[in-house]
């Protein structure tokens, strides 16, 4: 039969050159489903009958014959279909781990202020000391216009 043939010719792997997809209708609509990109599966039902015993038989060999097809199916997504979208997730990503990193360069260095600042900033640097006193982020003067800021 066509389908055989075409099983016949799948199993052969690369020895064959050509496997006839097109000499039957149902052999060309299982195309997809025999060779191509597809998880397939065939049910082989026999009749345990002795008056079925040659048709129950074919249909076992053709079933064997059928398993030792393999192909290599794969998942289609929608960016392995658009390089683009690709593209954008990779680069997703890639801002989502930069977001991480500087979030924990934040927390080590405001845990590092802290505890410079435990001691009231003495063992700041006075450039450092000034900046900070500034910006209020020392106790002394301010940016309200206090002591030490050159207002008034």
């Amino acid at each position: 039969s066509a389908l055989g043939s075409v099983v016949m010719a799948l199993n052969a792997g690369s020895r064959a050159a050509h496997v006839p997809f097109r000499d039957c209708k149902l052999t060309r609509m299982l195309q997809d489903s025999l060779g191509g990109n597809a998880f397939t599966t065939l049910l082989a039902t026999v009749n345990p009958d002795p008056g079925f015993w040659e048709e129950s038989s074919n249909t076992l060999l053709f079933a064997s014959r059928c398993q030792q097809v393999s192909n290599a199916p794969t998942m289609n997504t929608a960016e392995s279909l658009n390089p683009q979208l690709l593209r954008a997730a990779r680069l997703q990503e890639e801002v989502n781990a930069l977001k991480a990193e500087l979030d924990a360069v934040r927390a080590t260095a405001a845990s590092q202020m802290h505890a410079l600042l435990a001691d009231g900033g003495k063992a700041v640097a006075p450039e450092v000391r000034s900046v900070l006193e500034r910006s209020g982020v020392l106790g002394g003067a301010g940016a309200d216009g206090g002591p030490g800021t050159g207002a008034g």
